[in-house]
């Protein structure tokens, strides 16, 4: 069955050796993208799935945007850790559309994210 999340929170375990859900995921399942983007910790690092809709030509999209939160409060280790595991992280998703990555809110800001959608080829739902 299809799920109807929009949103998946990720971190690293405490233990470094795996990725998991986030306390904080079930939470915001269903948030909108600004509630999302302000339930983002400020001192942690984060990956997040987001299933971020769009309209061209009056047809509705729903696009998955992986997103990487790094904020400036977060320690150096941890941006670091976050970063060298990124990529194998992402490897093993299907359906990305695009990647936004974020060390303040203004780098998620909404028309930003949508412009960045726009320029990737759509994919119906």
């Amino acid at each position: 069955t299809k799920s109807t999340r929009k949103v998946i929170i990720f971190c690293i375990s405490r233990d470094k050796k795996n990725i998991e859900f986030a306390p904080e995921s079930d939470a915001h399942a269903n948030d909108n993208w600004a509630d999302f983007c302000g339930a983002l910790p400020g001192d942690e690092c984060r990956y997040a799935i987001y299933d971020f809709p769009s309209e061209r030509e009056g047809m509705e999209y729903h696009n998955l945007i992986f997103v990487t939160w790094s904020p400036d409060n977060c320690s150096a280790m941890k941006k670091m850790l976050y970063s060298s595991s990124k990529e194998a992280f992402k490897k093993k998703l299907d359906g990305i559309t695009c990647e936004v990555s974020g060390h303040e809110q203004s780098d998620l800001a909404y028309e930003d994210v949508l412009e960045k959608i726009r320029r990737v080829k759509p994919e119906s739902s």
